[in-house]
């Protein structure tokens, strides 16, 4: 994610297209949304911890691995937002359907 984001700030303005860039942040949208179900079948693991049967039960070091894969998660989240705004900053004249469709879904469904 870290090489998407360094290509498209390095080359700047012109790499694009309006079609591209809708298509790549459709593809990002795309990586954010099974992100989030990823972390939301991590966390309905870590809370089974308790459950009766001792062969459900999740251990310890299995709770950090969930930790960490929720963690790995987010930055790959984080990631998602850098190469957006990279886009913001080198294609504004094509960033217009990222904003209607960020305040449609994402943003209105996270405040």
């Amino acid at each position: 994610m870290q090489a998407v984001k360094e290509i498209v700030d390095e080359v700047g303005h012109g790499l694009l297209t309006q079609e591209s860039v809708d298509g790549l942040y459709q593809q990002l949208v795309d990586m954010y949304y099974k992100s989030i179900q990823r972390i939301n079948e991590n966390n309905a693991m870590a809370k089974n911890e308790d459950k009766e049967d001792e062969d459900d039960e999740i251990d310890q070091d299995e709770l950090e691995v969930i930790k960490e894969e929720n963690k790995n998660e987010f930055d790959l989240q984080l990631s998602i937002a850098e190469i957006i705004g990279t886009i913001f900053k080198t294609h504004p004249q094509f960033s217009e359907n990222i904003v209607k469709n960020l305040f449609a879904t994402i943003l209105t469904e996270n405040l």
